[in-house]
């Protein structure tokens, strides 16, 4: 799994464009992560590197440094110098090129504002040993599904027996992928486009099947973009000693 995650002070003042949910933090973020893995019966084949952008002053100093003492996932950190988001994402693209991993293994690309539903663990386990044949894995059911329906026009839909799966044209930039074909699309998902375009030249040009659930698995704490029929960010209200 490669988080990436950067020295945070105040959300909305870094992006006073992104609309957050109610009471929403990014230490809530990682926790919500932690607890799903570490409920999992093969929480001990999961990895979790962090790419962290910022000295390691800022890191000792973030509460996600404390918190890490505390669980027993297995995690690794990486501090990064970038400058931009956009060029932390190629960094880490480059990073996880040159791990020594088997082609069948998964890798989780995962963006640092995403709450996840407690089985996700066994719903990707489920895809990725059924019969659905695809490329891309995402957890995000995303709204635009519904709010422009015209773009979704020529999805296929499957099921796993526990979760309907349907192919879907882009996604945001948290998503599964074996390792195998990582290295095989490595050119075209290291790229400064958005994952946006990224993703329509995947599977438009490429012919790359992207699948999602429904319902979702994981939501983008976007105000403007939360899953249409469940409420995650109701993870942000629960009582804080749970």
């Amino acid at each position: 799994m490669i988080y990436r995650h950067v020295y945070i002070t105040h959300d909305r003042e870094r992006f006073p464009q992104k609309h957050r949910p109610s009471e929403f933090n990014h230490d809530d973020c990682f926790r919500n992560l932690v607890e799903t893995v570490g409920n999992h019966p093969s929480k001990g084949v999961v990895k979790i590197i962090i790419y962290y952008n910022g000295t390691r002053e800022q890191f000792l100093s973030d509460p996600l440094c404390a918190y890490l003492d505390k669980i027993e996932v297995n995690v690794e950190v990486f501090l990064l110098s970038t400058k931009s988001a956009v060029e932390a994402v190629l960094v880490l693209l480059r990073e996880t090129l040159s791990m020594d991993l088997n082609d069948q293994d998964i890798v989780y690309f995962l963006e640092n504002d995403y709450i996840h539903h407690e089985n996700w663990v066994n719903e990707v386990l489920s895809a990725y040993s059924s019969n659905i044949p695809f490329d891309y894995l995402s957890l995000y059911d995303h709204p635009d599904r519904y709010k422009i329906p015209k773009n979704y026009q020529n999805t296929e839909l499957f099921t796993t027996g526990t979760r309907h799966w349907v192919t879907a044209p882009s996604t945001c930039g948290s998503f599964l992928v074996q390792f195998g074909k990582f290295k095989r699309d490595f050119k075209y998902v290291y790229s400064t486009k958005n994952d946006h375009q990224m993703f329509s030249r995947l599977t438009g040009k490429l012919k790359r099947k992207l699948i999602t659930p429904v319902p979702g698995l994981a939501v983008h704490c976007m105000a403007e973009h939360l899953d249409p029929i469940q409420r995650f960010e109701e993870y942000f209200k629960r009582p804080k000693n749970e």
